[in-house]
């Protein structure tokens, strides 16, 4: 089973330029760190076979905090027509890099782990659109998001309503909360039904393998 991950706690990405105008605070990094990571899919898509693989098969996108605020919406959107654009075509012929990154290839997905993400990548795309369309789908795959109680950097509602839309979409989709926690909690265990415990990192893979069986 196919996992890419994406970030951790702490990311950085140097400024760029972008169509003037168009990105407003808290959205401004969020186009260099998601516009790089769907051009890592689409090489991953593009390059699979030469090391063995099949992403179309099972591919896991796997980030933590600002990693998984920038895969998130990668997720949700790459097996969707309408929205599988996001971060690509709204920069044709405006950000000379694109035909370098595999445009021809798909960015898809077959799963989704999120640890403690926001939805910024998400609602920047929604505030772009002239019709303000929300990205998730029927196409968008199984995630699994895992948030602490007492975060307060990002609000454990994200994976509330994460998971809220993609349930409506018919997408299976779990959202763990870590009781107690706060954010970055990368020891923190899943108590389960018979009171042992498990690794949130056993706890995701058991799951999503049970999702792609």
């Amino acid at each position: 089973h196919g996992l890419f991950p994406a970030g951790t706690d702490s990311a950085w990405w140097p400024n760029m330029t972008v169509p003037h105008g168009t990105w407003l605070p808290p959205y401004d990094w969020v186009y260099c760190a998601v516009r790089d990571a769907k051009a890592a899919l689409r090489w991953i898509h593009a390059n699979a076979a030469t090391y063995g693989g099949d992403p179309a098969t099972s591919f896991t996108l796997q980030g933590g905090s600002a990693g998984a605020t920038t895969v998130i919406e990668l997720a949700i959107t790459g097996g969707d027509d309408v929205f599988a654009g996001d971060y690509t075509s709204e920069l044709a012929g405006v950000d000379p890099t694109l035909d370098s990154t595999n445009l021809d290839s798909s960015a898809f997905v077959t799963g989704l782990i999120d640890y403690w993400g926001a939805l910024f990548a998400e609602d920047a795309m929604v505030t772009l659109d002239p019709q303000h369309r929300q990205r998730w789908s029927s196409a968008s795959p199984p995630t699994i998001a895992f948030h602490g109680t007492n975060d307060t950097t990002v609000s454990p509602q994200s994976g509330d309503v994460l998971c809220g839309n993609l349930t409506a979409m018919g997408v299976e989709c779990l959202k763990v909360d870590l009781v107690g926690e706060g954010h970055g909690c990368w020891d923190a265990n899943v108590t389960l039904d018979d009171g042992t415990t498990k690794s949130i990192y056993d706890y995701a893979f058991e799951w999503m393998a049970a999702q792609c069986s």
